[in-house]
């Protein structure tokens, strides 16, 4: 923030640098992805600190992403600096996705100056009007843009000796964070509205350590300076930007999606299970037609699940990629139920099992009523094909191809109550996955985490009345 607590070094310098790493990208064809930002976004090799930019290229590179990426923080840098600074720090190939992150300097009240200044480096109307013109630079290319909130500071001895004068407090602790920086991070958020982009919001991440974890765990993501994060404050934003979308099968059981969910939650992020079947509108639609009643009272709930997949893919068949139909497609059916009745009181499941793997399952979920819903699954037949039947004695549904179909309606006798004919592929999910990430949560509101650790549960008592386990299971 102040020039002499930064290593003192010329900005020309900094900016060639930039552009030198920029005109060095390797390939056309590679993704670039480039950092705006200041001394939390910039490299800090002389302290030992691996950034946020740093620690995704890492994990990239370890899930086999082609993408080279461009860190152009610079220490001390307020938007304003960046604007002027533009065509420097964005040399070179357009990048494919751009991230932003200022608002410290721009927000710090220079109360150690001569004359003391009153009034922050670069008031909010500038800030806004800063973040919105570089904004508008990418989507003119467009060129997607996240915006993110900044990190958060503390007290020091070199800090309050610098800041610690009016309007600063230095005997409130958040008062380095509160008297100004807060409102900049509003101004980041209403910013982010405004132009249509996406946010990341580390400075509400920060926030929740503070209130979950207390203000030790805060100072102990700082470098001693407490204005700097370390290479674990770095990572609350590395792992912020690196979601996680599981496919189906999330696991093999629920002992491994339990630590999934708990390592998730530990380092606050996005986690969901790719089960496309409830992103999409027609399943919400048949289940709002049981929560509401729409059927009476429910005399028969049937998911059926037959298919010959022996040629589909190798790991329908394969034990050692935990194959059969329980696995594959058995927890389509499963799930369903379980969507639309909740977690039953017992599951009974009986199978035929060959060669490693249960090729088909007759199962039945009773609830504490003596409601029974049964599912039926198969992948060396199509006996019945795929079908969710529903009867009650005020409407009935028979939705084909329940898992991803589009069409759903509800009947009584010849008449249509109610119906739907919506897109039920995956786009859904990635639209509204995307869209939650922006909003900075770490759960899905269509998959719940809890709903995925129930069915691992009711797959794993499946598994065990079966006698079924694969071979990396056994001792």
């Amino acid at each position: 923030m102040q020039g002499n607590l930064r290593m003192a070094v010329a900005e020309a310098d900094l900016l060639d640098g930039v552009a030198a790493l920029q005109r060095a990208l390797r390939s056309p064809d590679r993704k670039r992805i480039l950092f705006l930002g200041d001394s939390t976004t910039a490299h800090r090799e002389r302290e030992g600190v691996v950034t946020y930019e740093e620690q995704l290229g890492k994990r990239m590179r370890e899930n086999r992403f082609s993408v080279d990426l461009v860190n152009a923080g610079v220490g001390g840098y307020t938007t304003r600096m960046a604007k002027n600074a533009f065509a420097k720090l964005t040399a070179g190939p357009d990048p494919d996705f751009v991230t932003i992150q200022y608002g410290i300097n721009d927000s710090a009240i220079d109360v150690w100056a001569d004359p003391p200044q009153t009034q922050p480096r670069v008031s909010e109307e500038e800030f806004a009007e800063n973040l919105k013109w570089m904004i508008a630079q990418f989507q003119a290319k467009s060129i997607p843009v996240l915006l993110m909130t900044t990190s958060q500071l503390r007290w020091s001895e070199k800090t309050l000796g610098y800041y610690g004068k009016p309007p600063y407090d230095p005997n409130d602790p958040l008062s380095f964070i509160n008297v100004s920086l807060r409102r900049y991070n509003e101004v980041i958020r209403q910013v982010a509205s405004e132009m249509g982009v996406m946010l990341l919001d580390i400075f509400d991440r920060w926030d929740k350590i503070a209130a979950e974890e207390g203000e030790d765990a805060v100072s102990a993501l700082l470098l001693n300076d407490q204005m700097h994060p370390n290479t674990a404050g770095q990572a609350v934003v590395a792992e912020a930007l690196y979601p996680v979308l599981c496919e189906k099968l999330f696991t093999v059981d629920a002992k491994q999606s339990k630590e999934l969910f708990d390592l998730a939650k530990e380092k606050r992020l996005y986690l969901a299970e790719a089960m496309w079947t409830w992103f999409a509108p027609t399943a919400q639609r048949v289940k709002s037609w049981v929560e509401e009643g729409r059927f009476g009272t429910i005399s028969f709930c049937h998911a059926n699940y037959h298919m010959n997949g022996q040629g589909y893919a190798a790991r329908v068949t394969d034990p050692k990629q935990a194959g059969g139909a329980l696995l594959d497609i058995g927890v389509y059916a499963i799930h369903y139920l379980y969507r639309l009745f909740g977690k039953p009181v017992s599951i009974r499941c009986e199978g035929r099992l060959k060669d490693g793997i249960d090729w088909g399952e007759e199962i039945t979920m009773t609830y504490p009523n003596g409601f029974t819903a049964t599912a039926s699954t198969a992948i060396d037949n199509y006996k019945g094909l795929e079908r969710l039947t529903i009867k009650g004695d005020k409407a009935k549904t028979s939705v084909f191809l329940f898992h991803m179909t589009n069409k759903a309606k509800l009947k009584k006798g010849l008449r249509t109550l109610d119906a739907i004919d919506a897109y039920g592929g995956m786009l859904n999910e990635f639209d509204l996955v995307s869209g939650e990430i922006r909003e900075g949560r770490t759960e899905s509101r269509f998959v719940p985490q809890q709903a995925t650790q129930d069915v691992m549960e009711l797959l794993d008592e499946c598994r065990r009345q079966m006698q079924l386990v694969y071979p990396f299971e056994k001792a």
